[in-house]
């Protein structure tokens, strides 16, 4: 029981200083492996060290974007040999991960292994050792080996305003990172979009293959199909049904979302498809897989 104490001890501290493996991914840490199978990464999450965190603020509180667990799973599934094509299922968001000005909370990522191949993935914090694990994100995620099907092509000839995509009224605090929308444009049902990272971030997605800042707007796209004037209130996205992640995102990217239930006074939901600039499937939302809600 003491080696166990010591052992919990040693790589709190490892992930708190990040020097058991300088290469450990920021939202990962440092990697423990089980006999049964288990993998676990522990890590310390700051705003101050963690730019996922320090540019998604609500009502001035660091929260961690939903997109954030969807690169945590692609690179813990990486690390737990699943390879780059990855689907993600059964994804449940289950409570905020915020993190105060000037404190930081232990984070907990655990893979265990499923009787069908690939594993369930948990993302937990506390705020220190005395306090119980409190468990934000579950999922599934499986290798994916099929070949995503050509994204059809979009007739959208109604070009849109791009800063809807970030409108203020849905209470969140952007940092640089996720103004990336360069251009969208809409028509019967369908919209596209194209987004980039400015020059300062581009070597982000070395580190981050799902980009959360690219994935979030990209996710979003289906938000520029709903009149955001009148009565027609102000939609922000809020889960996520399935994904799947064919390679890494690149620094720019393009997207196309088709609505799959017209918005009514609660929600509205969408496919997205994001594709590289050769029209390469790299990421898709698939049978409805981004819901979005009034807010």
């Amino acid at each position: 029981m003491w080696a166990d104490i010591g052992m919990a001890k040693r790589v709190v501290d490892a992930a708190a200083s990040g020097a058991a493996d300088p290469h450990a991914h920021p939202l990962l840490g440092v990697r423990t492996d089980d006999e049964d199978g288990v993998i676990r990464f522990s890590a310390t999450y700051a705003a101050e060290r963690l730019w996922v965190l320090a540019e998604h603020r609500i009502d001035g509180f660091a929260v961690l974007p939903g997109t954030a667990y969807i690169e945590i799973a692609n690179a813990a599934a990486l690390r737990g040999g699943l390879g780059a094509s990855v689907a993600l299922r059964h994804l449940n968001f289950l409570s905020p991960l915020i993190v105060s000005e000037g404190r930081s909370r232990q984070a907990r990522v655990t893979l265990s292994p499923l009787a069908d191949d690939g594993y369930r993935i948990e993302v937990e914090s506390r705020a220190n050792a005395a306090e119980e694990w409190q468990l934000h994100f579950e999922a599934q995620i499986g290798a994916f080996t099929a070949a995503p099907a050509p994204i059809e092509p979009v007739q959208a000839e109604q070009t849109i305003t791009a800063e809807r995509l970030l409108i203020a009224d849905r209470g969140v605090d952007f940092g640089p990172r996720w103004r990336n929308v360069r251009v969208a444009a809409r028509g019967e049902g369908v919209v596209s979009a194209e987004f980039a990272l400015s020059k300062e971030f581009a070597d982000d997605v070395r580190t981050f293959r799902a980009h959360p800042a690219l994935l979030d707007t990209a996710a979003a796209t289906g938000l520029f199909l709903i009149d955001a004037d009148g009565d027609g209130g102000v939609y922000a996205p809020v889960s996520m049904e399935a994904v799947r992640l064919f390679s890494a995102l690149p620094a720019e990217l393009y997207a196309r979302a088709r609505m799959v239930s017209a918005p009514d006074a609660v929600d509205a939901v969408f496919d997205v498809d994001i594709s590289d600039a050769s029209g390469a499937v790299i990421a898709r939302n698939p049978r409805g897989g981004v819901s979005a809600y009034r807010v």
